[in-house]
This record gives C-alpha cells, sequence and structure tokens, in this order.
C-alpha cells in the first residue's frame, strides 16, 4: 500500500461494513485513540502541542481526510478527532480502510487537521449538517458550533450548564432546574434530523414539566414547534419516562408525537435522534426505529426561531442530566446514517491496526519477541 510523503508512522483503522447498512458518502467517523488502542500515537508525539501533526487517509495511503479534533489529552492517552471528506465512500458490503499517520518531527498538518470550528474541520460536516456541537467549553459562557455556519451557543450564565465528562469527550451537565443554552435561529427546514448523546439524571416528569427538553424549537409560539426530549408533553404522556418528539399544531394541543416504547433509565448513556420528511415523525433510540407518526395537514418543520439545548425558550422542561453531543441536519438522514453515528460514536464502528513504520519505502510492522504486533 502507497506511503503518504514524508511521514513516519501509522496505524490502519477499519470500518467493520456490517454495521453499514447502505453506502454512505461524507460521513463522519469518529476515531476514539486511548491507551488500549492507539497508544503508540501518544508515544511518538508526546504532548498536546504536537497534536496536528497526524493526518488521515483514505485506503490508497495518500488521499488525505479532514479530521476535527474534539479532544487530545496526552498525559491521560485520550483523544477524539471526527474525520471525513466530501465523497469519501464507506461501504456497506466490504470493510472500509483508512489510515492514520503520526510523526512528531512533522511539520503541523493545519491544511487538513483542526480543532473545533477550523477551516479543516468544517471539511468535515457535509452542507446538511446546520449545526453540531460537541458540548465542549470554548469558555464558561459559551459552546462552539463545529460547522461553517456559526451557530454558536450562550449558556443561560457561566457554567449554567457546567462542563463535564461525557460518553464521548465531554459534554455539558444540566442542572434540572434553570440550564438552557441558546443556539440562535436556523432556517427553516421541512427535511430535518435532530441528534443528541445523553445521560439523564432525571426521569419521571410530573405534570407542571410536561417534559425534559434536548432540543426545542420555540415551544410555545404554536406553529408546528417541535420538543424532542424524554416524556414530551400530550394528552396522556405527562408521566410517562420515554424519549420522545412532538410537533405542536396550535394551543388547542393537537400534536404529532413519535416516543421509544420503553422508559429511559437514570446514569445510562443513549444516542437519540428525531427525523422527518416532513410527513412522517421518526423517533430512533441507539441506532434502532422506535416509532413512526404520520403527520395530516401542514408538514412537519423545525426552525425559523430560536433553538435551545436543555430547556424551551421559557425555561420550562429543563433537561436534567449530561448532553454530550448534538447535531441538527436539513435533512432526512436515513436509517443507515443514524445506526452508523450511533456505532462510531459509542466507538464500536472501529477496529486499530497496529503501528507501521516507513523504512525507505518498506512498511514494517512492529516486532517484539518476533511477533508481529
Amino acid at each position: 500500500m502507497a506511503w503518504l510523503s514524508g511521514w513516519d508512522n501509522r496505524i490502519k483503522l477499519t470500518i467493520d461494513n456490517t454495521k453499514i447498512d447502505s453506502e454512505l458518502s461524507h460521513f463522519p467517523v469518529t476515531v476514539v485513540l486511548s491507551s488500549t488502542h492507539g497508544d503508540c500515537v501518544f508515544d511518538e508525539l508526546t504532548s498536546n502541542a504536537n497534536r496536528t501533526k497526524i493526518a488521515f487517509t483514505k485506503s490508497d495511503g495518500t488521499t488525505q481526510l479532514y479530521g476535527e479534533i474534539e479532544k487530545w489529552d496526552d498525559a491521560n492517552e485520550s483523544a477524539v478527532i471526527h474525520v471525513s471528506l466530501s465523497g469519501w465512500s464507506i461501504s456497506s458490503s466490504a470493510d472500509t480502510d483508512f489510515y492514520m499517520y503520526y510523526d512528531s518531527s512533522h511539520a503541523a498538518n493545519t491544511t487538513y487537521i483542526g480543532d473545533i470550528d477550523s477551516t479543516p474541520g468544517h471539511s468535515v460536516w457535509d452542507s446538511n449538517f446546520k449545526f453540531v456541537c460537541h458540548m465542549v467549553d470554548a469558555t464558561t459562557s459559551t459552546v462552539k458550533d463545529s460547522t461553517s455556519n456559526g451557530n454558536d451557543g450562550t449558556k443561560k450564565a457561566a457554567n449554567e450548564p457546567i462542563e463535564a465528562a461525557g460518553k464521548i469527550g465531554q459534554g455539558q451537565d444540566f442542572d434540572g432546574t434553570d440550564d438552557k443554552i441558546d443556539i440562535g435561529t436556523i432556517a427553516e427546514m421541512t427535511s430535518w434530523t435532530l441528534e443528541a448523546a445523553c445521560n439523564p439524571d432525571r426521569v419521571a416528569v410530573t405534570t407542571s414539566l410536561n417534559g425534559l427538553a434536548l432540543i426545542s424549537n420555540d415551544v410555545g409560539g404554536w406553529n408546528d414547534d417541535i420538543l424532542f426530549g424524554i416524556c414530551v408533553e400530550g394528552t396522556g404522556h405527562n408521566t410517562t419516562k420515554r424519549f420522545g418528539v412532538t410537533s405542536q399544531d396550535s394551543v388547542s394541543e393537537v400534536r404529532t408525537i413519535a416516543e421509544d416504547d420503553t422508559d429511559a433509565v437514570i446514569g445510562t448513556d443513549y444516542h437519540v435522534v428525531a427525523r422527518s420528511d416532513g410527513s412522517d415523525l421518526c423517533l430512533l433510540v441507539d441506532g434502532a426505529l422506535k416509532d413512526t407518526t404520520a403527520k395530516a395537514g401542514t408538514a412537519l418543520k423545525f426552525g425559523g426561531t430560536t433553538t435551545y439545548l436543555g430547556a424551551t425558550p421559557n425555561a420550562l422542561r429543563p433537561w436534567y442530566g449530561i448532553i454530550s453531543e448534538t447535531r441538527i441536519s436539513e435533512t432526512n438522514r436515513s436509517a443507515a446514517w443514524v445506526k452508523a453515528t450511533y456505532n462510531t460514536l459509542w466507538d464500536t464502528l472501529l477496529t486499530y491496526g497496529s503501528e507501521e513504520t516507513d523504512s525507505g519505502g518498506v512498511t514494517e510492522n512492529a516486532v517484539f519477541f518476533g511477533m508481529a504486533f
């Protein structure tokens, strides 16, 4: 296999095709490095300052992919990088290989690798992504949108919510009282997908709360507003403990609701997705479809007014617990896309290879007592 010129070391990463139900293009793959896989990268780079002395390529070994560094903690050997490229395809019929190069003596690869909300980082996310947030503090009062759309989030106040460890890197811990994040106005969409990785500290909802909001779009204006979270409000839904999504047509409470069929559990990590093509409202949890509800009359819409994370605009229905990843797309992402996203965020999509070195054009695997690793 060809070698990217100027780089001394690499590992092969393999995407498990059995977790890809149909071919995906420009799909963001999450690479998670730790002391158990990819520790050789930290051994070579030795510092956070060298984090951009890396490169990712397609299976040919030379065509570079873009990478956005969400987290790099050399001391604890922990890193999260999101990787993709326009036109890069992931197969459902055979495993897809790609490579990670690393070399402490190489110049920083700032053309293809960057931090959150960097120019190379923007290229990881296709144009359908209108908002991507890893819920890492930019300041104690703000979080960054990873796309080029600039929908950065403003917290209610400093440390409201507060940064905490999440399922994927860091997250934000909402206090269940009045914490929220305002991400401004996203243009109105008829076809859309909402995603959140979360861990609830409360699942029981009283009739006075009527829900725990992960993402909401100006609920209270009664104009096809969307509430996405646990126990969405509606007749017969005030005391359930289930993930759901609802669209409310008017103050007369004409609603379209899709919800999970089992109760959420406190202290459990979930990947929850709501999506719509303007007609059907779908809910998926941990990569599996849970409910589809058809809407009669006007199309289901999202956006056009202020969008909030962790609460509604009037700070009702507050989320209690951690949200560690949120994404909003202007498209009805396929079931295959959602399943693959769950697997890549949960780090069950990739196999991490052993270190290879380039010696005068000859690729060598690391060897210990005569055994290749």
